[in-house]
């Protein structure tokens, strides 16, 4: 393996053949004109703070990658080298709360303003920013995952992506014809999208149904708690439709370049959605029939705490069964008739009905 530095957008890699191309921009390398570009480089002025720097940043000590990238650029402020290497080391050293994207972002329009072919440079700063994008992104994923249980978790995962999506973005303004900056913006707007899964509900009904069986348990405290759970289970359930729908709009981005540039076909795209009008004269019956079957519950559980002063384990025995037998009522019965006549479940039916 040879060590060589591409005369076109100035990358330094390793290549085993006489006859290879340049793995960031495409161009042709020759090797021997390359290898002593790359030796000329390492003996420059500026050579062996380049060496220090990329040996650091492959080292993933960023920090100190960056203080010899602007040691180079203190003394000569269009090495467009280093302006690519600070920007990249910015992104990697970022904390996840503040990533540095709009600093990056201009250190990056450097590297290539500066460049003295910005062609290959664009191509060559657009992959930089693939790796680094692809790099960094698990950290945002796995900091979600592990906190994924509270408040506005999602709303930040989001936030956070949308800041780091802007050098994707900015990846295939610079080439437009690079299927696989598109793919990667794709790829990972999917990813977030697909983020929660079923969590958020998931959380409703455990918080449901803790409320309701501290409340036939008579523990009126637990049951508020439990009843405010499911309040900001709802809560964080709509942020996740809300910017969920948001991030599938930038998702619709880079399946437009994938659909133009022929990696994917028009057939890929997600069929759209027709929504019925909701039944109303329906919505009505079947809001009766669960007013009336509630109701029903709630009457009963009365009817037993009341007579059953004298023998309370009785009492509690046959108020535990009422839950299941309820349960079932609702979701083998109830709620698949609602999704067969107004298309959704009761609850969602009513959301729209009120916000009509």
């Amino acid at each position: 393996m040879e060590t060589i530095k591409c005369k076109s957008c100035g990358a330094v890699q390793e290549v085993s053949n006489e006859t290879s191309s340049c793995n960031f921009c495409g161009s042709a390398i020759e090797l021997q004109q390359s290898k002593d570009f790359y030796k000329e480089i390492v003996k420059s002025e500026f050579g062996n703070f380049l060496m220090m720097a990329e040996t650091a940043e492959e080292a993933t000590n960023y920090d100190e990658a960056s203080k010899y990238y602007n040691k180079i650029l203190e003394k000569d402020t269009s090495y467009s080298d280093a302006w690519l290497g600070k920007g990249n080391c910015l992104i990697y050293s970022s904390k996840i709360g503040d990533i540095k994207m709009k600093e990056a972002l201009t250190y990056w329009k450097n590297a290539i303003k500066f460049a003295e072919h910005q062609a290959p440079m664009k191509l060559r700063v657009g992959k930089e920013i693939n790796n680094v994008v692809n790099t960094f992104f698990p950290n945002l994923l796995n900091h979600y995952n592990e906190f994924s249980g509270l408040d506005d978790s999602y709303v930040d995962l989001a936030g956070r992506f949308l800041i780091l999506e802007g050098a994707i973005d900015y990846a295939i303004q610079i080439c437009p014809d690079e299927s696989e900056f598109f793919q990667t913006g794709f790829d990972l707007c999917e990813l977030v999208i697909k983020a929660p899964g079923a969590s958020a509900t998931s959380a409703q009904y455990a918080a449901a149904g803790s409320a309701i069986f501290n409340t036939l348990a008579g523990n009126k405290y637990s049951a508020k708690s439990n009843g405010e759970d499911w309040t900001k289970a709802n809560e964080r359930k709509i942020q996740i439709q809300n910017f969920g729908a948001k991030i599938q709009l930038v998702a619709n981005k880079y399946l437009d370049g994938l659909v133009r540039l022929g990696v994917k076909s028009e057939s890929d795209r997600p069929s759209p959605v027709n929504i019925k009008p909701i039944d109303e004269v329906m919505f009505k019956k079947l809001g009766i029939e669960y007013g009336i079957s509630f109701v029903s519950l709630m009457a009963l559980i009365f009817i037993i705490v009341s007579f059953g002063k004298s023998n309370p384990d009785a009492s509690s025995n046959l108020i535990v069964l009422l839950i299941p037998a309820y349960l079932i009522y609702y979701f083998v019965s109830f709620n698949p008739r609602c999704k067969e006549h107004l298309g959704m479940s009761y609850s969602k039916a009513s959301k729209i009905i009120k916000n009509k």
